[in-house]
């Protein structure tokens, strides 16, 4: 059966040892199991009781249409993301929605749109299914979402931390205060659990044809990964994927999926 987005939700419950809401669709990867440092008792019915707190950091980055047309073409500059996926795991992963706000709720509930209904920004206040953020806060997980400002505001009071950046013109200065305000929660050393969005590679996609601009725009998003991931100061378990599809108004390959970069990082981690 083939790997989906809805795996990423499954996987990020599996390390925390934690179960998402009946009937998820998707299925744990194979890493979460070997790196599954938590562990939670069923008492009383499946009630979830904490009995082991060490646990490394989730860092889960979501870039806007990174597909893997994008991501296998070699004239794409991801040469930090590809470093990691060396030292990792690469998984490909079926696309669940061509559309970012849908999909985004598919990798964080582990359903097809269908079942947790989010198709706009607003449908996030009163999802059908909740996120595996707002199931490992409930069980006493500290875990933050860093996105745009009104998708962050539907994440208040139902998480520690939702933190919004407004919308801009300037997707070069939005992406890099997404990252500085991501950089901020994880420098506090308390999350179990850190989301971020970025959105260039999308923006520049939807706005020109230009190879030049997509490898610009790529060579961009690895630098800002790796300005996030160099600095972590705790164990961390890096996860990097898109969302969907890449929209160009040219087709860029055939691939109709999505990577995956999974890549345990230590402390003392150094660069390339």
């Amino acid at each position: 059966m083939p790997r989906t987005l809805l795996d990423v939700a499954p996987s990020i419950a599996t390390v925390l040892g934690i179960r998402l809401e009946p009937g998820v669709q998707g299925s744990p990867l194979p890493y979460a199991g070997m790196l599954s440092y938590h562990r939670w008792d069923d008492v009383n019915g499946g009630a979830q009781t904490q009995h082991e707190t060490s646990i490394p950091q989730q860092l889960l980055i979501i870039v806007d249409s990174l597909s893997s047309s994008i991501y296998e073409n070699p004239e794409m500059p991801f040469f930090h993301l590809r470093r990691l996926a060396e030292n990792g795991e690469c998984y490909t992963l079926m696309h669940v929605s061509s559309k970012t706000t849908p999909a985004i709720a598919s990798i964080l509930c582990g359903v097809y749109p269908e079942r947790h209904k989010v198709m706009r920004t607003a449908d996030v206040k009163l999802p059908q299914m909740k996120s595996v953020l707002e199931i490992a806060s409930k069980l006493g997980v500290p875990c933050a979402m860093v996105t745009e400002k009104e998708g962050a505001e539907a994440f208040k009071k139902r998480i520690m931390c939702s933190v919004g950046v407004p919308d801009s013109e300037d997707i070069l200065s939005y992406d890099e205060e997404i990252i500085k305000r991501t950089r901020e929660i994880l420098d506090t050393n308390k999350y179990g659990v850190v989301c971020t969005h970025l959105r260039t590679l999308d923006r520049t996609a939807h706005r020109t044809p230009q190879i030049s601009k997509l490898k610009e725009a790529c060579g961009f998003i690895d630098s800002l990964i790796w300005e996030l991931i160099s600095e972590l100061k705790r164990e961390t378990i890096v996860m990097i994927c898109g969302d969907h599809i890449i929209h160009t108004p040219e087709p860029i390959g055939t691939q109709q999926t999505i990577p995956l970069v999974v890549s345990p990082i230590s402390h003392s981690h150094d660069g390339p």
